[in-house]
């Protein structure tokens, strides 16, 4: 026996280390009487007692202890949380706090009174000067660890993210700090001489009321990431920053702590042979609104003269407000293999304002029942929000409607209104007039029509809580988007957190236990909607190369490659592509299958049956159509997300209520 303690000795001289500190601790905790004294992450750390409400438990230490990958950050720890009251019971604030014994090697012990299974997770963490956590990555399976409790101290080393074969690590989602994105589209810089062809880019703090270039680096809590396919990953920058050229896609990220608004950023601009070109001031208080443009002067290095200048779009992505998430479960990027070849009714049984449409009206709770009884998998809606901020479910940003008693001949007599310039209520009395193929045709509006289920703008709740919860649902965010040629789809007043904060939280409080997928043509949407919850997977949808409407300026959403580079920075799931892309070349879909990316596929080239098995043997993961009724398959009988397996593997996202 002593021979084996000194072969491991000799050999694994740190293993044993930890071992032999984690014994000790062992020992000392087991010979205290027993009492639950729990290290709990709160204000600076601080340790706090935590008492079992468990009056006849007899608690028993565990320790755990998990290994990382990677060296963390001098601000980063590693903390514990799970179902148990003693490890938090999956809150943030009450989680454990762990201790770095040995290099990548954190563990702790926990008095235990939970006399059966145990769940948890790891997760890595930074406190900001006020003590507020943010959650910097955590492992994120559906089913987290589970341990027995044991009489007596029980050590394993597990691994950071590895559960057996498989691996998973998501970033954070937000809980109190701010995140502002600037973003370098398409060519955003004017120089007074020559445009330097390739040059570093670099975004750093500045000490309050200190002068360039006495920017503190210490200070630094940036990430940036250049949009190159299969390599656009979002890190903490390196000393030059990024390598930048004329029409690369780069984000920083800049993470500000405690809801401050006034701190100050310079961007530092070099060579290629890394000499100083110039520099510019940010001030986070120049960005009053969440999304927008800022103008910059870049001045030389040593102030005494301009040398360029550049309109700067930005978006500020704040927490989710009015909900509480916390690390019981997540969706967000897990995957079944059976859930291929998905069938989705576009609009619920397809679009009607059209020639041909479908003989149920669009986007209400009557198509969404038909699509259901066709058998499609999920059906794809769009949801706006009204002028007094309802969650409301049409396909346009606007209606077309024309006073009692008049009879318009033409498009010309309709009134054009906006969905977000009428109150709820007000879009429930109007009178509804579709234009196709030059006839007009007028529905009733929704307080005139008596079958509840053929009205018209039902809301967001309306349809979480009268569909059945075997049908999934892809939510489409309307935001309207700016057109290459400067004009803008529609306006859009309201502020961006709060519109996609009223959205999620209507379908965290109502979509529990049914597949919700979020989608949406604004990239910046999509993140956000990424980042402020860690429950719903997010699609990030495609305008592809088509003639058949305007471009997009945002480049990010302009084809594949691009729209993929996105998902794989932010961690969205997959991207929604425009289904002429995949006519001109099947094999386009691996640009994102290749980076573990789902595929949905949109367009009038999806409307047959044909189509449908053209695509599905490209690769793609779901088509949007219209006509369920015409294109789902008689004999179907595989509804993947209507088993009651399947809905009792979404149950998870039901507890707690935000």
């Amino acid at each position: 026996m002593a021979h084996v303690v000194s072969v491991i000795v000799y050999k694994h001289p740190v293993q044993f280390f930890w071992i032999f500190v984690c014994v000790l601790i062992l020992c000392f905790e087991f010979c205290k009487c027993n009492a639950v004294t729990n290290n709990v992450i709160q204000r600076a750390g601080e340790p706090t007692v935590i008492t079992s409400p468990t009056e006849q438990c007899l608690p028993s230490p565990r320790t755990f202890t998990v290994q990382l990958d990677a060296i963390l950050a001098p601000d980063e720890y590693v903390g514990l949380t799970g179902d148990s009251f003693e490890l938090g019971a999956w809150d943030p604030l009450r989680s454990v706090q762990l201790s770095e014994v040995a290099a990548n090697i954190w563990t702790g012990i926990v008095n235990l009174c939970s006399p059966g299974k145990v769940q948890y997770r790891y997760f890595v963490y930074s406190l900001d000067s006020l003590g507020h956590i943010q959650i910097k990555r955590w492992e994120s399976y559906v089913e987290p660890r589970n341990i027995r409790t044991c009489n007596h101290g029980c050590m394993r080393m597990d691994q950071f993210g590895k559960i057996e074969d498989q691996q998973q690590i998501s970033r954070g989602w937000l809980t109190n700090e701010t995140v502002i994105q600037l973003k370098f589209l398409n060519r955003v810089f004017s120089f007074e001489g020559q445009t330097p062809e390739k040059m570093y880019l670099k975004i750093v703090p500045v000490e309050e009321g200190a002068v360039l270039p006495n920017y503190n680096e210490s200070l630094s809590n940036v990430e940036a990431v250049n949009m190159k396919y299969g390599r656009s990953v979002l890190e903490r920058q390196s000393d030059l920053g990024v390598m930048y050229e004329g029409g690369d896609i780069v984000v920083f990220q800049l993470t500000i702590s405690g809801g401050q608004d006034n701190d100050t950023y310079a961007l530092v601009l070099h060579s290629e042979d890394r000499e100083p070109l110039g520099h510019a001031l940010i001030s986070a208080a120049s960005m009053p609104e969440d999304d927008g443009y800022i103008n910059l002067k870049i001045v030389s290095p040593d102030g005494s003269a301009d040398v360029a200048s550049a309109e700067l779009p930005y978006v500020i992505i704040r927490p989710l407000h009015g909900g509480k998430l916390n690390f019981r479960t997540s969706y967000a990027h897990t995957w079944q293999p059976q859930w291929e070849n998905l069938l989705v009714g576009h609009c619920g049984a397809g679009l009607s304002f059209i020639p041909n449409g479908a003989p149920v009206p669009e986007n209400t709770i009557a198509s969404y029942k038909q699509a259901y009884a066709s058998n499609v998998d999920m059906i794809e809606l769009d949801v706006h929000l009204t002028k007094d901020y309802v969650p409301v479910v049409y396909h346009d940003f606007e209606i077309y409607t024309a006073p009692i008693g008049a009879e318009p001949k033409s498009k010309e007599d309709l009134t054009k209104i906006f969905l977000k310039d009428i109150t709820y209520n007000e879009l429930k009395e109007v009178r509804i007039f579709s234009v196709a193929g030059g006839k007009i045709k007028e529905y009733p509006s929704h307080n005139s029509e008596e079958r509840e289920d053929y009205r018209l703008f039902p809301t967001l709740e309306q349809v979480f809580q009268q569909l059945p919860l075997g049908l999934a649902i892809n939510v489409e965010i309307k935001w309207p988007q700016l057109l290459f040629d400067g004009s803008l789809e529609a306006d859009q007043m309201l502020d961006k957190n709060l519109f996609v904060d009223l959205i999620l939280l209507t379908a965290l409080r109502n979509g529990c236990g049914r597949m919700i997928i979020f989608s949406c043509f604004d990239a910046d949407v999509c993140t956000m909607v990424r980042m402020k919850q860690n429950i719903f997977p997010v699609i990030f949808l495609t305008l592809g190369c088509t003639d058949k409407w305007p471009a997009y300026a945002d480049p990010r959403c302009k084809d594949i490659e691009t729209a993929s580079s996105n998902c794989q920075a932010f961690q969205l799931i997959g991207v929604a592509v425009h289904a002429e892309d995949i006519l001109r070349d099947p094999s386009m879909t691996r640009l994102a299958t290749d980076l573990g990316q789902k595929v949905f596929l949109w367009g009038d080239d999806i409307n047959s049956f044909e189509r449908v098995q053209l695509f599905e043997a490209a690769g793609v993961t779901a088509n949007i159509f219209d006509r369920a009724d015409l294109i789902v398959p008689k004999d179907k009988t595989n509804n993947i997300f209507r088993t009651a397996e399947t809905i009792e593997y979404f149950r998870g996202q039901c507890s707690p209520s935000p």
